[in-house]
């Protein structure tokens, strides 16, 4: 199936709060942002780099990946995308795939894709996967996702649904990950945009919060997800071991 009317976007910048330089961070000898774009393409849809980082600009030219650069300053990776969205005339939906994602899935891309090139134009799509271990349902980098009839109820850096009771399991089991990949609708881009960080966002740092608070709903697909985002400089020397398992299978 062609995908003729979406995009892949990409945001990616330099300043990581937890890992500075990441986009660049060489994985098993290719850049972060290289994966990561190597990845999406898997999909069969055109990609593109949304960055203001002239280091990453370079490195996109380098591999001759696509690359928008955004000048205006922005709070969140999504208001990259709102802003390199704005700027495109040849696609009607965006997916965004962070740039932190070197083993993004390409089947969770295209069921992503699928959501919206089925969709009636009015939600906003996100991914999520069940948690495995109690490790990472207590890992704040890890937002756990609340919602029920496949709609978004909250987001949170929290170990949630909380396992209260006599048992005193050390996790939930039915808790859910989020998998960051989003599928958006360029009015919704807009929108998002046009509004300052919202409270919850602001707290849980997470950007998604910012359409619930602006009663956007947010279909939630289960996805496989990836075996690891990148985050912190822990998250990069697992991945180092995981590229060279997944170069090693080509």
């Amino acid at each position: 199936m062609a995908y003729e009317k979406g995009l892949i976007l990409i945001p990616a910048r330099y300043d990581s709060h937890r890992l500075p330089g990441k986009a660049l961070e060489k994985i098993a000898g290719k850049t972060m942002i290289h994966r990561t774009y190597k990845r999406a393409v898997l999909s069969g849809i055109d990609a593109m780099v949304v960055t203001d980082d002239q280091r990453i600009v370079e490195e996109c030219f380098r591999y001759d990946i696509p690359v928008d650069i955004v000048k205006e300053p922005c709070k969140t990776g999504t208001d990259r995308v709102a802003r390199a969205a704005a700027k495109t005339t040849n696609a009607d939906w965006f997916i965004n795939v962070q740039g932190d994602e070197p083993f993004a899935n390409p089947n969770d891309i295209l069921k992503v894709a699928d959501q919206m090139e089925n969709s009636n134009n009015d939600e906003v799509v996100n991914g999520m996967s069940p948690i495995t271990n109690p490790a990472d349902f207590h890992d704040e980098t890890i937002p756990k996702v609340i919602a029920w009839d496949g709609l978004l109820k909250y987001m949170s850096r929290a170990p949630v649904p909380y396992p209260y009771g006599p048992t005193k399991e050390m996790w939930n089991r039915n808790a859910m990950q989020q998998v960051c990949i989003y599928g958006f609708f360029k009015h919704h881009l807009e929108k998002f945009l046009s509004r300052p960080k919202a409270s919850f966002e602001e707290s849980e740092d997470i950007e998604i919060l910012r359409f619930c608070e602006m009663n956007i709903p947010v279909r939630m697909l289960e996805l496989e997800g990836s075996p690891i985002h990148v985050d912190t400089p822990e998250d990069l020397e697992r991945a180092q071991q995981i590229a060279k398992e997944y170069d090693a299978k080509k």
